[in-house]
């Protein structure tokens, strides 16, 4: 394993040279698309190794330079690292002498100056920095015992969302029902809210950086001694195996400690909407058992639960609109059964679903609940007894592989994309399904809430979304949000009380104006139409207003002083991409990273 690393580190930079080298001469078409696929067969190599969820041992020397996976625009306004950490043992052959602190990570300019977050050990209590632009911001958790410990993984999640931050520490100490969650907040300076980095300049390093690095003096601390596993980068699957290069890094003497799951056969999330495979054997029926989350843990409506195929004949049970989907053709052209009810998943958060297959008695039938006790449907059909000559015997849950449905069957799926969420106590016939055994991709343990959260929305010009932020004070303030569009105007963020509005739109060429009032603030650069991402921040102190796009603030304005302060009316409406009536401002383009603090 040791060498094996070592190989990838030294040959594929070089690889990728010669290609290049080799790209830039007169070459044949042939030639030139066998080069094209040998790219390909490494990034799919790479994406592989981004989805390795192994942790890496670290002995005070050793370090990763990890690959970014997440563009860096889409850390600006929103950056989160989740990871799990193990603490240094003498039983396990770790050195636990030395240092207090530790280094954990960091990504920021390899000049170790300007923006960057990054996280350290102090005394076994994990410390996150970030710095925004002004000064450092640190998070701490004030309770004496939030603390990595030396026996079982210790799951740690940093979220900044504009300038404020927040930690999560769970402990891993069992049961699993017994753990105890931490969380603390923190607030950088009024003029700091995006992360600013320069994808030519920035390196992530964990556990510890290469002789030589620039660190900010927070970082400045010796590497890190234990076990880390990096979980996720704004929710997209990470991993310490995919690397630009590793330091001192010696798989062969030092093993890194296996991470017990605490879902055994539960918890599988579908980060990368690929959903995964399970061969099933051939019995006389077939069951397949399902809870999975949604609500608060869904963030689609639509997405595929079970699909099977073969020679064009399927049945695909899937979300649509919220509602249950089923249809099937073994022979005889598509069936959609009549469903008893109508069943909206989103309207509880955990969904029992048992789909039965019976051969001899040619029917199937659909029961959904909380413990799967309602029937949704009942059918007969008489190729069903010849099911598994008919559809095969590969079962794709929670997705199917991209190419894998077939253009002729398309046409009667109203989804085609992967469920996004939780899924547990999975079944086939009577058995559990442990993900450890069967082909998986895009899978991860565990239902955190933050990982089936969207955080935008795209809009065509004929929708709007609509939100109540309880407690918000129209004096006192602070609100921003992402637009890309291609279009010179619509309305961005509006409120509903149009006497007394708060208006953000996109106005004239490009140029984004911020009503409030009687005031109207309009940027003095145009052409933020250009399709690509900007950030708008609005603040209002008292009677001072204030909007930057971009990190770049527009002159202050004073608002004239009332005999009464303008505060918005409970439960007051807000609304993304235009308001409810219809409206020649409707938005087309996408918004998100919408930020409220009050």
């Amino acid at each position: 394993a040791s060498s094996a690393v070592k190989d990838l580190t030294d040959l594929v930079p070089e690889l990728l040279k010669k290609l290049a080298e080799l790209e830039g001469k007169n070459i044949t078409a042939d030639v030139a698309g066998n080069l094209s696929k040998i790219r390909e067969i490494i990034e799919a190599a790479r994406h592989s190794a981004s989805l390795a969820k192994v942790a890496m041992k670290f002995n005070g020397t050793s370090g990763v330079n990890v690959r970014l996976g997440s563009p860096l625009e889409e850390l600006r306004p929103y950056t989160s690292v989740a990871l799990y950490l193990l603490d240094a043992d003498p039983a396990r052959g770790d050195d636990t002498t030395g240092d207090d602190s530790r280094f954990l990570f960091y990504l920021g300019k390899k000049t170790g100056l300007g923006d960057y977050i990054g996280a350290f050990l102090e005394k076994k209590k994990v410390v996150f920095v970030y710095n925004l632009g002004i000064g450092d911001t640190f998070l701490r958790f004030p309770e004496p015992d939030a603390i990595i410990n030396s026996k079982a993984f210790t799951y740690v999640r940093f979220e900044r969302f504009n300038r404020l931050g927040q930690i999560m520490l769970q402990e891993a100490l069992l049961p699993v029902n017994n753990k105890r969650i931490f969380k603390t907040t923190s607030v950088a300076s009024r003029k700091d809210y995006l992360l600013d980095l320069d994808p030519a300049n920035t390196v992530l390093y964990v556990g510890g950086a290469p002789a030589g690095a620039q660190l900010p003096a927070a970082l400045s601390l010796p590497n890190f001694v234990g076990n880390l596993e990096l979980a996720a980068i704004n929710e997209n699957i990470t991993s310490l195996y995919n690397f630009e290069k590793t330091y001192f890094m010696n798989t062969a003497t030092d093993n890194p400690a296996k991470r017990a799951v605490t879902w055994p056969s539960d918890g599988a999330f579908t980060a990368e909407h690929r959903g995964f495979a399970v061969r099933a054997h051939r019995p006389p029926w077939l069951t397949i058992y399902a809870c999975f989350l949604a609500s608060r843990r869904t963030s689609m409506d639509d997405g595929i639960l079970l699909f099977m195929e073969k020679d064009n004949k399927f049945m695909c049970l899937s979300i649509y609109n919220g509602q249950l989907h089923f249809v099937f053709d073994f022979g005889a052209g598509p069936v959609v059964p009549k469903y008893s009810s109508v069943i909206k998943i989103h309207q509880k958060d955990y969904y029992a679903v048992q789909l039965n297959v019976y051969q001899l008695v040619s029917k199937v039938s659909l029961n959904v609940g909380p413990k799967s006790e309602r029937l949704f449907f009942d059918v007969f059909s008489p190729e069903i007894q010849s099911l598994w000559s008919v559809v095969g015997n590969i079962a794709y849950i929670g997705g199917v592989p991209k190419g894998r449905i077939p253009d002729s069957i398309k046409q009667h799926l109203p989804v085609q994309t992967s469920y996004k969420g939780c899924m547990k106590a999975l079944k086939v016939m009577t058995s559990a399904i442990s993900l450890k055994l069967i082909p998986t991709s895009g899978i991860i343990y565990g239902c955190y809430d933050n990982f089936v959260v969207s955080r935008g929305a795209d809009f065509t010009g004929a929708g709007y979304l609509s939100f109540q932020p309880e407690g918000f004070d129209a004096t006192d303030f602070e609100c921003g949000l992402t637009f890309k569009t291609t279009s010179p105007s619509g309305l961005l963020m509006g409120s509903a009380d149009r006497g007394d509005d708060l208006q953000i739109s996109m106005v004239e060429t490009g140029k984004v104006q911020l009503k409030l009032g009687t005031i109207t603030i309009r940027s003095l650069t145009n052409g933020f139409n250009d399709g690509l991402p900007h950030y708008v921040k609005v603040t209002r102190q008292g009677n001072t207003v204030r909007m930057a796009v971009d990190n770049k603030y527009e002159p202050d304005t004073e608002m004239v002083r009332r005999r009464r302060a303008s505060r918005q009316a409970p439960g007051q409406l807000y609304f993304l991409g235009g308001y409810a009536e219809a409206s020649a401002s409707r938005f087309n383009g996408c918004i998100a990273n919408v930020y409220v603090r009050r």
